[in-house]
């Protein structure tokens, strides 16, 4: 049992080092069981259309747990970016398969950026915002020209989700970061 806490145990510094560490486990855990709760709807209700969607969430946990062990035993940035990268990518590719109206993905990109704003920082944040509008605006202009043969495609994609998209993450990194900012530095630790 002893071993078991010692393993649990953070391996952070400062009480803000072990925040931000647990952050980083909690959200890996979080979407480890969100994804687990759909797997299991899917199989209950009939919809699971391939055994391989259980293999790929199983991977999916896996790397999952490591990020969380990795925050774990002190490489917080490092899980942290990992993170804030492996979900980025997979909304980057639910939106380029399912458009901007088909999925929710394009807002739930706000995810990435206020988990970076907090485990990261306010700059980390911002370059999460800037990432996540450079491939909102590619994907819209990829689609406007058809060369996302799968996903549907409205002129509004061009006029206004992707400028929305854009502001929405920007404010969203400036409003979290400048707080994680202002409350880490009452703290005498800044980041």
């Amino acid at each position: 049992m002893n071993n078991l806490v010692a393993w649990l145990t953070l391996k952070a510094n400062s009480p803000v080092e072990r925040i931000r560490a647990l952050l980083v486990m909690l959200f890996a855990l979080g979407i480890f069981l969100a994804l687990f709760a759909l797997i299991l709807y899917w199989v209950l209700t009939g919809e699971l259309e391939s055994l391989s969607t259980v293999f790929a969430g199983l991977v999916f946990g896996l790397i999952l747990f490591s990020i969380a062990r990795l925050a774990q035993v002190g490489k917080i940035d490092l899980s942290a970016w990992l993170l804030g990268l492996l979900l980025s990518v997979i909304i980057f590719l639910d939106v380029a398969e399912y458009g901007f109206t088909s999925s929710i993905a394009a807002s739930v990109y706000a995810l990435p950026v206020v988990f970076s704003a907090l485990a990261l920082g306010l700059v980390p944040a911002l370059l999460f915002a800037f990432l996540g509008a450079v491939v909102m605006w590619v994907l819209a202009f990829a689609m406007s020209q058809g060369w996302l043969a799968n996903s549907f495609y409205h002129e509004s994609f061009l006029s206004f989700h992707a400028p929305a998209l854009t502001l929405y993450y920007f404010l969203l990194a400036l409003m979290v970061g400048g707080w994680n900012r202002a409350f880490t530095q009452l703290l005498g630790r800044e980041r």
